[in-house]
């Protein structure tokens, strides 16, 4: 909750600690590529689609373990792709609605989301998300759309709208990159990236 977050926010300025929102995402090796472009200006974002399916209708993580809180596809797996299209059109958003599906399961809490972001700049991202989906693996898919181009990042894999390979990284070493800056950050008395 957001008085949660601004409460704790406080305690760790008031202590003189470091502070950091895992946001895994921004550590992506083709979300940083996207990133640097956009931020530099070679890339201007017009509309992110993002597709996350899973397979989850228990409260077990990817440890293979029940969690110790009930999972939320919004401020979970929802949380992180509504992050990365902040973090890409590197504005709040003007408009923002979503749609649950019913409550399910034992903790009878909604499995499948559909929302959207409207930007100030006209961009747009449309994000599904959903549990509910009879899958082998987890199921990513990002396309940004960008004036001068399009890219997909599948499978670890970003490409260009002519199929060819711009940048590339398993996920899971996001995690480490993630964790070196809050380190870092700590060692060099600075502020964390996010």
């Amino acid at each position: 909750r957001l008085d949660e977050a601004e409460e704790l926010n406080r305690a760790a300025q008031a202590a003189g600690a470091t502070l950091m929102v895992c946001h895994t995402e921004r550590f992506y090796a083709p979300n940083l590529w996207l990133s640097e472009r956009i931020h530099g200006g070679s890339l201007r974002p017009l509309h992110l689609h993002r597709d996350w399916h899973f397979f989850r209708r228990t409260n077990v993580g990817w440890t293979g373990r029940e969690r110790s809180w009930v999972d939320d596809i919004l401020w979970h797996h929802g949380g992180h792709a509504v992050d990365t299209a902040i973090w890409l059109f590197r504005e709040e958003p003007q408009t923002a609605r979503a749609l649950y599906g019913p409550r399910a399961g034992p903790d009878q809490v909604p499995l499948d989301l559909s929302a959207q972001l409207g930007f100030p700049g006209g961009g747009l991202a449309s994000l599904v998300l959903s549990y509910n989906a009879m899958v082998d693996a987890v199921t990513t898919r990002t396309v940004l759309i960008c004036e001068e181009d399009t890219f997909t990042f599948l499978g670890g894999v970003l490409t260009n709208h002519s199929g060819e390979g711009v940048a590339e990284e398993e996920q899971m070493l996001a995690v480490p990159r993630q964790n070196r800056e809050f380190v870092d950050s700590v060692a060099e008395g600075r502020t964390p990236r996010t």
